[in-house]
């Protein structure tokens, strides 16, 4: 059982590293090419989580449990991969917006008082939202919700990958088992 732990522990880093590296690739970019607020990035960094949880889940049952797994083992391996990814983003997050580019978060608060002003809200009402956003934007607290953001995230998606990388054993032997 201790080896088992292991080995879960051990893939789930490791496939986590990479996703975790890909989407960190992934905010550089749309970074460096002044993309950090568009929709399509969001999307694209969906796809991502969503292959690189089906493949680690993929290649885990293959490579550690004889190509077998239950719906329960691929959502929890699916999830404490995609929770390692997160740390990585959660870290760069915190670097990103405490370092590299602390005016990115008066950016993003200017673009969502744009969004209100579009939708018609009041003076009072923006104010009070802005005021409110402005408590929750400090890079420690984006940094905190990326994690737990990405990985409550990676858990929906791997309720559904799950059901398509589940593998039952139904052999002869492991009836008896």
């Amino acid at each position: 059982m201790e080896n088992n732990t292991s080995s879960l522990n051990k893939s789930a880093m490791y496939y986590g590293a990479i996703i975790g590296i890909l989407l960190v690739s992934v905010i550089l970019l749309s970074y460096v090419f002044n993309m950090t607020t568009q929709r399509a990035i969001g999307y694209f960094q969906y796809i991502i989580i969503v292959g690189g949880i089906t493949l680690a889940q993929i290649k885990y049952r293959n490579n550690n449990l004889n190509g077998y797994m239950s719906y329960g083992k691929a959502l929890g391996f699916g999830t404490l991969t995609i929770f390692y990814a997160s740390v990585i983003t959660g870290f760069f997050t915190y670097i990103l917006y405490a370092f590299i580019e602390p005016g990115l978060i008066e950016q993003i608060l200017e673009m969502t008082e744009q969004a209100m002003v579009d939708k018609g809200m009041s003076d009072e009402e923006i104010d009070m939202a802005l005021t409110f956003s402005r408590k929750f934007t400090s890079p420690t607290i984006l940094a905190v919700s990326a994690v737990f953001g990405s990985t409550f995230i990676g858990f929906l998606f791997s309720l559904i990958t799950s059901i398509f990388t589940k593998k039952k054993d139904d052999s002869f032997e492991s009836n008896f088992q």
